[in-house]
Formats: structure tokens, C-alpha cells, sequence
């Protein structure tokens, strides 16, 4: 009976042993599938392969462990794989789904027995990670979308702000102070309108027809009067389009000044050359008369004119002999010849002529140039030809260019940390990079005029 049933042991732990091999196997098997996955990241797959372990373990516990499909350590291992596949670093850039796959894949390999509850947490642990990730990953395409056409949509906005100025200002003789006031601050106002709201509303339309007054407004115009009143609305008009683009209200009130100066001081250039304009206009008067007046005295008089025709009609005969003899009498006094003597322009009244016709042609040029100088006035001065120079100053500055404000009580220097698209703003900060104070382009510019900024082209 012994013998019998040490047999039968021994034939069961045979069987036992093959049984195992099988499972040893079969398991080896599946994680060299896993591990030949051609689109598995390769940081996946070795964390993957602590799972072999563990799956023998299972294995051997449950001998039908392949027949069973929906078993939850043969579904997680799928859905693993799966998931994996679709994982890309691109989108995970700081490894948040590696991170989660390997304290779950910890879990199991902790495991002093199996538990389906840990596999189907495990699952729904990974799914939830890679849906958070795809999610942001949408996001930011989105986001990335939405700036692309934001970009696309500012510069369309600023080429038709920029056309629609051009167009306005073509052949005006615009002051310096209104040019740069509309290709600038204004120009911001019309793009942040036109960003949003329609080009026919209301809000557009108000700020477009600021254009159209200021130009009116600040032309040399002598025919044209400008009442304070209306200076003063435009003046609101303009304060209220600062506001829209980020101006704080204390630049804003001092814009509002300086644009409530600079037209008053506008008007009273075109008061100044309407009065040379009349002064001008007499003393040519005045010349024109004159002229006609010396006309007058060159011209013969009638009698002169009678005397010189008599005189044209003596005809002078061939002497005869007699009248070669010397005659002792006295010449007799002939009334013709007495009137021909008093009718000659004496070379005294000839010289006083000549002199006076010589002055006034002297200062006919100078009335000529003066009408000159008047239509010069308006033309580009040489304050304007620096402002264009500052203007290329402007265009040069980048970003990380340090400068000098000497205009506290202690200067100080910043570095230009940013420009903003829309105001035009500039942004200064200091080495640390803590902002220190913000400028708008005009009062940069002013700054380097008056020198209370200094551009340092050595870096700090």
C-alpha cells in the first residue's frame, strides 16, 4: 500500500512540475510580446517588464489563467499596452503618465495576493491620467488656434488702420504733434475698436471721425477758425480713446493738456500768417501803385508831345552862299525854337526818374520773397527733420537695451524687458528684473530730446 501510494505522489508531482512549465512559459511568452511591442516607448516597456514577476505568481495560482479572458490581471495588462501606445511625450512633457504607470505597477508587484479590486483601480487610474493628459494636449492646440487667429486677426486690423490713416493724411500738411499723435496712440485706439466691434458701430466710427477733425483742426489754414469750445471737445474725444488703451489717468490728463496746447498753439500760427498774409498783400498794393505812378511821370506830357512833333517836321536846307557871310546882326528870337527849349526834359529830372524806378525795382524782389517765405512756413522744418531722425533712434531700440532716467532725484537705469503690440508701451526693469517704470513711445522719445533719458550702450 505504501509503494502504491508513493507512486501516485510521485506521478502527481510530475505532472505538477510539467503543469508549472507550461505556465512558466507561457508567461515568458507574453512579456517577450510586450517587450517586441514595436510603438511602446521603451521607459514603458521596462517598467512593464516588473510586471512578469507578479503574473507568474498568478499563474501558478490559477492554472487556467489564459483560458479565462476577462480575468482583471489579463484585462489591466491589455489595457495597459493599449494605453500606452497612444501616450506621447510631446504632450506629457513633464512624464506625468511614466510617473503614475509606475506606482500602480509598485501596487501589484507588492501584492502578497491577488485581489482583482487593485487591477480594476490600477485600470481606471491610467485611463483617467492619459484622458488628463489628451485634454490639456486639446487645450493648448486650441489655445495655440485661437493666438494664430487672434495674431492673424490684429494684423489685419492694423494694415487697415494703418491704410485708412494714410489715406486721410495723403496731401495735408499735417504739424508734428498731430502725425506722430495719429500714428501712434490713435493708431492703437482704432485696432483695439476694430478688434472689438464692427467698423460700422458707433464706437468705431466716433474715434475714426476724431481723424478727420484733428486734421481739419491743426491745418495752416488762414480761411478756417477754430473756436476753444471745439478744441475742448476734441480734446475730451481724445482722452476718452487714451483710456481704452491702458493709459493711466494721470498720462491721460496730461496728454489732454499738451493736445489742448498744441492746437491753441496751432491757431495762433494761423492768426500770425493770416496777418503776414495781409501785409503782404498791401505792400504789393502799394508797389503796383507806385509803379503806375512813376509810369506817369515818364510818359510826355501833351505838350511835349506837340513840341516833339514840330520839331520832327524842321527840315535843314543846304546853306546858301549868302548865308555863309558872317551876319553881325543878332539872332532873332524864334517862338518855335523858345517852345522846343522849354518842353526838354532836364538830365536833373531824367537821373531822379531812373533813381526812383531803380528803388522800387530793389524791392520788388523783396515782396516776391516774402510771398515765398510765407508758403515755406509751412513746409517741413527743421524740427520736424529731427523728429524723423528720433524717429529711426526709435526703430532701433530692442529688447534688452538699458537706459539712464535722469529726470528722479537719483538716476537710475532699466532695461527695456518688453514692448507691448497694442499700446506700443515700453516696459522697463531692473537688473533683478522687477519693474521699474513704463513708457509710452511719444514720452520716450521726448525723453531722449530733452536728454532726462539716455540710451547706455554698455550693458550692466
Amino acid at each position: 500500500m505504501n509503494i502504491k501510494k508513493t507512486e501516485e505522489n510521485g506521478s502527481k508531482d510530475q505532472s505538477n512540475d510539467s503543469a508549472s512549465d507550461d505556465v512558466i512559459q507561457l508567461v515568458d511568452r507574453l512579456f517577450k510580446s510586450v517587450a517586441s511591442e514595436i510603438n511602446m516607448p521603451k521607459d514603458i516597456t521596462l517598467l512593464l517588464a516588473n510586471l512578469h514577476t507578479p503574473y507568474l505568481k498568478i499563474a501558478k495560482e490559477t492554472p487556467n489563467l489564459f483560458a479565462i479572458e476577462n480575468h482583471q490581471a489579463r484585462v489591466f495588462l491589455s489595457k495597459a499596452i493599449k494605453i500606452s501606445k497612444t501616450w506621447n511625450q510631446e504632450y506629457d512633457t513633464n512624464n506625468s503618465y511614466i510617473k503614475k504607470l509606475e506606482s500602480v505597477i509598485n501596487n501589484i508587484v507588492n501584492l502578497k495576493n491577488y485581489e482583482s479590486t487593485v487591477f480594476i483601480k490600477a485600470e481606471l487610474d491610467l485611463e483617467k491620467q492619459i484622458s488628463r493628459i489628451q485634454k490639456r494636449h486639446d487645450i493648448k492646440l486650441k489655445r495655440e488656434k485661437e493666438k494664430s487667429l487672434g495674431q492673424e486677426k490684429i494684423l489685419k486690423a492694423k494694415h487697415l488702420t494703418k491704410n485708412t490713416l494714410i489715406e486721410k493724411m495723403t496731401g495735408k500738411k499735417i504739424p508734428v504733434f498731430a502725425k506722430e499723435l495719429l500714428l501712434s496712440e490713435w493708431f492703437n485706439v482704432l485696432v483695439l475698436l476694430n478688434l472689438r466691434f464692427s467698423l460700422k458701430s458707433k464706437e468705431y466710427v466716433d474715434k475714426l471721425n476724431f481723424v478727420d477733425y484733428l486734421i481739419e483742426y491743426s491745418q495752416l489754414n488762414t480761411e478756417t477758425v477754430i473756436s476753444e469750445d471745439e478744441i475742448y471737445n476734441l480734446a475730451r474725444e481724445y482722452k476718452s480713446g487714451l483710456l481704452l488703451v491702458a493709459f493711466n489717468p494721470i498720462d491721460c490728463e496730461n496728454k489732454h493738456n499738451d493736445f489742448i496746447k498744441n492746437l491753441i498753439n496751432n491757431q495762433n500760427t494761423i492768426t500770425k500768417l493770416k496777418n503776414e498774409s495781409q501785409n503782404t498783400q498791401k505792400t504789393v498794393t502799394d508797389t503796383q501803385s507806385s509803379t503806375q505812378t512813376i509810369k506817369k511821370v515818364i510818359e510826355p506830357s501833351p505838350v511835349d508831345q506837340v513840341a516833339q512833333k514840330k520839331q520832327e517836321k524842321i527840315v535843314v536846307e543846304p546853306l546858301k552862299p549868302d548865308a555863309m557871310i558872317p551876319n553881325k546882326k543878332e539872332k532873332q528870337d524864334n517862338p518855335v525854337d523858345r517852345k522846343l527849349e522849354s518842353a526838354k526834359i532836364q538830365p536833373e529830372e531824367v537821373l531822379d526818374i531812373s533813381q526812383y524806378k531803380k528803388k522800387t525795382e530793389k524791392s520788388s524782389p523783396q515782396i516776391n520773397k516774402e510771398l515765398i517765405n510765407l508758403d515755406s512756413n509751412i513746409e517741413i522744418t527743421e524740427k520736424e527733420q529731427t523728429d524723423i531722425d528720433y524717429n529711426e533712434i526709435m526703430s532701433s531700440i530692442t529688447i534688452g537695451t538699458w537706459f539712464e532716467f535722469t529726470s528722479h532725484k537719483t538716476p537710475i537705469k532699466a532695461k527695456l524687458s518688453w514692448i507691448s503690440p497694442i499700446s506700443e508701451k515700453y516696459l522697463f526693469v531692473d537688473s533683478n528684473g522687477i519693474k521699474l517704470t513704463d513708457k509710452t513711445k511719444s514720452d520716450l522719445m521726448t525723453g531722449l530730446k530733452n536728454e532726462s533719458i539716455k540710451i547706455l550702450h554698455k550693458f550692466i
